[in-house]
């Protein structure tokens, strides 16, 4: 990364704003860009993830031409088509597991299953990308230990610094954990078990802990390969969710979804919640901090109805319920996806529908329990992704119901419009870094722009400061009568690769107010 003392160099000010900046505001919800396969192409859309503090979004595909793309979530595009910044076609896929991402555009990985040694076997492939390398060839590839005919799946660590991997075989009833260095990919442990279909895997934000979901038990392994918990349930669930922090556990449990804390390094019992008759949980998630769940109900008796909750386990309180439900006989509903943001304060959920006018997608404001976004869509949700901030939601579906025959999808990036600052399009260098901030009764905004630091600063009136003040530079705008400002920038051969950091301080009759986001360019 470019040191932040050299943006005098990589940045100029420009003072003419591009003709399509106003032509839809950043500041309202909206669809931002959509990409679906090209002509000729046959992908469904698989897996989904945030990356580079939410500036990029990583994704991946299956079907006859499976691939990796990554994406910048700037451009306002009014729902437009977006070509990926980069991407990767995984040649003699048999199937791609999906992908996950640290903390910066060069901690990206995929996992995806390969043919071995004949149709019944299959090896699982790990592989890590810099987006900034110029051929986009992965850094490193691992395959797993254990080649067998069942499902795998990872997670990598938030920092980048360790991934958990594992895969089943059904033949032999045999389930493979491993522990990857996220550096260069090196086996750090390997662990071997006989369990039941793998169905679910979620680990920590560290990945120093994973909870699996094999056949009708769940366990709970330390990365030195320590049981923590092993119990059984009354059936397989693919309702499972860690806390950031693993202060939490949640899963499905027969007709209601358990809750477990981490009490002196075992987990013990806290709560049980009770599904209505003939529901059962589907998927669940935790906030960092374990205060918030999401669970996503399914009907197994009608098929057609779902139902969508978000508690607040520290008062338990259910601050969020919705009934999604259609009647007759018809395609049936389906929970596909519960997210809860990394703060708790944003849920979203993502359905298969009935092809009808209810929804497949909700985004709730946890506190207020008040939908964000409500989206009606052409097809069945695959694949979901909330960013870091909880502000957008990337959209992975299906261009017809899930139980009618397609071979192709889309990704669709969504803005729920609560974030003040903005990026407006995609930096690349040459070009422009188009900033938008909006601030009510705002009459100037002050636009500092520097290397983001480490932790942040307490600042007066509330808020935090991120922004490093050594070699920082600030551009003061006016604003419009809406509180407005925009800030455009000529990004110079030294942009690419640059630690940039963009956070703004408002001048309002009532004193000075922090801007609430970072926003943080990853220039092309």
């Amino acid at each position: 990364m470019t040191h932040p003392l050299s943006l005098v160099a990589a940045i100029g000010v420009v003072f003419a704003l591009p003709s399509t900046s106003r032509a839809q505001s950043p500041f309202a919800p909206h669809l931002r860009w959509t990409h679906a396969p090209a002509s000729g192409e046959a992908w469904l859309p698989s897996g989904l993830e945030f990356a580079a503090g939410g500036e990029l979004l990583w994704s991946s595909g299956q079907g006859l031409h499976p691939r990796a793309q990554l994406f910048s979530t700037a451009p306002i595009l009014a729902g437009a088509a977006l070509d990926p910044l980069r991407a990767e076609l995984l040649a003699g896929a048999y199937a791609t597991v999906g992908v996950s991402a640290g903390a910066s555009e060069s901690e990206l990985f995929t996992a995806a299953q390969y043919i071995g040694f004949d149709a019944a076997h299959r090896r699982t492939e790990i592989a890590k990308y810099d987006a900034r390398a110029g051929s986009f060839a992965p850094l490193w590839r691992h395959t797993m230990g254990l080649v067998g005919n069942g499902a795998s799946k990872f997670a990598a660590a938030r920092d980048g610094a360790q991934l958990v991997c594992a895969t089943h075989d059904a033949q032999f009833q045999v389930l493979s954990v491993e522990w990857l260095d996220g550096a260069d990919g090196a086996l750090r442990l390997q662990r071997a078990s006989y369990a039941g279909t793998l169905r679910q895997l979620a680990a920590t934000a560290d990945t120093s802990r994973v909870a699996l979901s094999v056949g009708s038990e769940l366990r709970v392994l330390d990365d030195a390969g320590t049981s923590l918990l092993a119990t059984g349930m009354p059936s397989a669930t693919n309702a499972l969710a860690f806390a950031g922090n693993g202060s939490r556990l949640a899963f499905g449990f027969g007709a209601q979804v358990r809750v477990m804390s981490d009490v002196d390094g075992l987990y013990v019992l806290t709560r049980d919640v009770a599904s209505a008759p003939g529901e059962v949980a589907t998927r669940v998630s935790l906030s960092d901090d374990g205060a918030t769940l999401a669970i996503g109900w399914w009907n197994a008796v009608d098929t057609r109805t779902v139902r969508l909750q978000v508690w607040d386990l520290a008062h338990d309180i259910l601050r969020y319920e919705r009934v999604v439900a259609a009647p007759g006989t018809g395609l049936q509903n389906y929970v596909e996806a519960a997210l809860v943001g990394r703060d708790g304060h944003t849920a979203a959920f993502g359905c298969w529908g009935t092809a009808d006018a209810q929804p497949e997608v909700l985004v709730v404001d946890v506190e207020s329990g008040q939908e964000s976004l409500v989206l009606d869509l052409p097809g069945s949700v695959r694949a979901l992704a909330l960013d870091p901030s909880g502000t957008r939601v990337a959209v992975g579906t299906k261009a017809t119901h899930a139980n009618q025959f397609s071979a192709t999808g889309e990704v669709r990036l969504y803005d729920t419009g609560r974030r003040r600052t903005q990026l407006v399009e995609a930096p690349v260098v040459g070009g422009p870094l188009h900033v938008a901030a909006r601030e009510s009764g705002a009459t100037r905004i002050l636009f500092y722009v520097g290397a983001r630091s480490a932790a942040p600063l307490a600042f007066p009136g509330g808020g935090q400061w991120w922004i490093v003040r050594q070699g920082a530079k600030r551009y003061l705008r006016a604003t419009d009568s809406a509180g407005r400002a925009d800030l455009v920038l000529y990004l110079g051969p030294a942009a690419a690769g640059a630690d940039l950091a963009i956070q703004t301080v408002a001048r309002t009759p009532g004193g000075a107010r922090l801007g609430t986001n970072v926003v943080e360019p990853v220039v092309f």
